[in-house]
């Protein structure tokens, strides 16, 4: 089934067999009323912060509006090269006094929130690698994973190098 976009909210697209028959202004007035069938739409960021080094700790981060930040939840690894695990955690990354930038990467549907958690848990935790691997290397493999099970609709131009030149600010022409 196809999906339309129409501002932060999807809406499953009418199937051709149902339209057959209506009027313009039917199918207009029924555009403009949406339906039953509609959800919102939640911002997905790599969120990135200041941990006292050189380099920042990255993490995927989905945000709820106010007044249900406090359901917002963060996906990470946390420990040091060859002793990561895995954890989640609700929190309202920009109270935090350790933000340092929200990169938003796409959307999320709330019905799919559930899902995005399972595969951010299933991602390999790579201890094996030592100081060679760490939070952001996990990052955009969860990044990639949720891509590939699209899960998230992303934000026109995001991919995985473009993430990269962002994050670590490099600037190519």
């Amino acid at each position: 089934m196809g999906v339309l976009r129409s501002g932060r909210r999807l809406r499953p697209e009418t199937p051709p067999s149902q339209d057959k028959g209506k009027d313009p202004v039917e199918k207009q007035q029924e555009e403009e009323a949406g339906s039953d069938e509609e959800w919102d739409l939640l911002p997905v960021f790599i969120a990135m912060f200041e941990d006292g080094t050189f380099y920042k700790h990255w993490a995927l981060y989905v945000e709820r509006e106010k007044p249900y930040q406090d359901n917002s939840f963060i996906c990470h690894i946390q420990g040091s090269g060859g002793h990561f695990r895995y954890t989640q955690s609700r929190k309202y990354a920009r109270e935090s006094r350790r933000i340092h930038t929200l990169y938003q990467i796409g959307w999320i549907s709330e019905e799919h929130t559930q899902r995005f958690r399972e595969i951010c848990g299933s991602v390999p935790v790579r201890n094996d690698k030592g100081q060679n691997w760490n939070c952001q290397d996990w990052v955009l493999d969860a990044f990639n994973m949720l891509v590939d099970e699209e899960i998230i609709e992303l934000v026109d131009g995001v991919n995985d190098r473009q993430i990269i030149r962002q994050m670590d600010g490099i600037v190519t022409a």
